[in-house]
């Protein structure tokens, strides 16, 4: 849920420049989960299909199932593990100066744009994410730049929050 920012852990409580303090802070919504936990099924599933497969006398099954699961369950595994990593990897800022947007671990990808720079502030709703509570807060800058938020929680609320401080 959108939140005051309090701790001083992460990417941008560390990279904050001089009297630079963070107003808004966030990250992905919980409905994510379902996406990850769907994944994660998948691969369970592929895992016994392709243990337990193997030993049934269907010939078919165990020309299915055998080095085709492996694949797929290595796939899916990694993707879950992916999809977990990078939700709690994903940091969405608003401080006095800037607007930023981290995600990754290990390989990082980070977006920043200076709120003078601000000309736009887009919200993006899905029919399931008025129903559940979970949107897209898009922020445009002078020339192509762009700052996304996806699958914010409450994402008019986060708008209201960020339009005063723009």
């Amino acid at each position: 849920m959108n939140k005051k920012y309090t701790d001083n852990k992460g990417y941008t409580a560390s990279n904050l420049s001089k009297g630079e303090e963070v107003i808004f802070s966030s990250g992905p919504s919980k409905w994510v989960w379902i996406g990850i936990t769907v994944t994660g099924l998948i691969a369970i599933t592929a895992v016994v299909f392709t243990l337990f497969g193997l030993n049934s006398s269907s010939r078919w099954i165990q020309y299915f199932v055998g080095i085709p699961g492996a694949f797929i369950s290595l796939a899916f595994g990694m993707g879950f593990l992916g999809s977990i990593i990078a939700y709690y990897t994903t940091e969405y800022v608003v401080t006095n100066k800037k607007i930023v947007f981290k995600s990754g671990w290990i390989a990082r990808k980070t977006d920043e744009l200076l709120l003078k720079k601000t000309e736009g502030l887009d919200v993006d709703q899905s029919i399931a994410g008025r129903l559940l509570g979970f949107g897209t807060v898009s922020f445009s800058g002078t020339g192509s730049q762009k700052v996304v938020f996806g699958m914010i929680d409450n994402p008019l609320e986060a708008k209201k929050q960020i339009d005063s401080i723009i």
